[in-house]
């Protein structure tokens, strides 16, 4: 709060000093996935819409984390306020290819989802409406870390990862490794 960081900023701080920590780099990218109808030509459409956002890591320096949280709230920000930019124009400015079968431009994925996946009374009678949180499922990147919150007040989660890249151990040991940075 004395910092004016969200819970999403202060999470996404602490996953990238672990990401940086694990693979001794101390600048890359992380994305997140953000909701949003940010044109007009959307409003008509029926559905959930979502766009990732690309969120720079700088932990250049060897900064505490403090500074770190400082940094990562400047970016969420700014990447928040930006206006939409196409995925292929960036590639072509950047002189990327797209590479159906990985993400050009992150290899990880950071998501803290609202809802809890608890049973509520829907908004019309006789409904009911449940959230599940994410099940299993076949990693979209290198890794993916998704949390929920739960009744209690905590925090639950989901670390999905490429089997190419991690064994179940070192992924166990990297999820472990989270709430004791926190």
């Amino acid at each position: 709060r004395t910092r004016r960081a969200t819970p999403f900023m202060v999470l996404l701080a602490a996953y990238q000093v672990l990401l940086s920590r694990h693979s001794g780099q101390t600048d890359f990218c992380v994305g997140t996935p953000v909701a949003g109808r940010d044109s007009t030509e959307l409003e008509p459409m029926i559905g959930f819409l979502s766009r990732t956002l690309m969120l720079r890591a700088d932990l250049s320096g060897e900064p505490s984390f403090d500074e770190v949280l400082k940094r990562t709230r400047k970016t969420v920000i700014q990447a928040m306020g930006a206006p939409d930019v196409p995925l292929e124009r960036l590639l072509g400015e950047l002189g990327l290819e797209r590479d159906a079968s990985r993400t050009p431009l992150f290899q990880t994925i950071f998501a803290l989802h609202t809802q809890s996946g608890e049973v509520s009374e829907g908004p019309l009678p006789g409904l009911r409406e449940e959230t599940f949180p994410p099940g299993w499922a076949a990693a979209r990147t290198d890794l993916s870390l998704d949390l929920w919150p739960v009744r209690d007040g905590s925090l639950s989660g989901s670390l999905v990862y490429s089997t190419d890249l991690f064994d179940r151990e070192s992924a166990e040991r990297l999820a472990a490794r989270l709430p004791v940075l926190l």
